[in-house]
């Protein structure tokens, strides 16, 4: 509210309760936001309404162009092409937009730093991992899954076992 500043040894219990950077937390942001990126961004919302999931990819593809940094447009980008992949028919392109998913999730996992923009791109690998069968590499995904993900090993678990395996790691 602008009335007081927080002590400096506040900072870091700060980042962790809201699950931001320092640098966000104190308006220090590598993304310069411009009125694109703000345009963008509501643009991308509205997809949400309209469920255009077409427009939603194009809009994140251009974000990624224009903030190729910013690993938040990067899953959004990731998780559009992998909703999209199951409106294909034709069977080669559905595997071929979900391996394209696959290889965001994974450079997400390998590149960023933000443990819930992590967790959540190791949440979409496993889940498309799982459905392609290739549960031994979804299972290498799971134990990447950090402490203070957005979701619970568990959960992620559920994404990649099935039937006794998966009643097994429960217990």
């Amino acid at each position: 509210t602008g009335v007081s500043n927080p002590d400096l040894s506040l900072i870091i219990p700060l980042t962790k309760l809201f699950h931001v950077s320092a640098d966000e937390l104190l308006g220090i942001d590598d993304v310069e936001h411009d009125k694109q990126y703000d345009e963008l961004k509501i643009a991308y919302e509205h997809t949400f309404q309209t469920e255009n999931f077409v427009e939603r990819q194009r809009i994140c593809e251009l974000a990624v162009a224009e903030y190729p940094n910013d690993m938040k447009w990067r899953l959004n980008l990731a998780w559009t092409v992998s909703n999209r992949s199951f409106e294909y028919e034709d069977h080669e392109k559905h595997v071929a937009e979900q391996e394209k998913a696959i290889k965001q999730f994974d450079e997400i996992i390998k590149n960023c730093d933000d443990d819930f923009i992590r967790g959540n791109a190791i949440c979409g690998i496993t889940q498309l991992l799982g459905w392609r069968g290739r549960k031994g590499e979804a299972k290498e995904y799971v134990e990447m899954l950090p402490e203070k993900a957005f979701t619970t090993r568990e959960a992620v678990w559920e994404n990649v076992l099935e039937g006794d395996e998966l009643v097994q790691k429960k217990k």
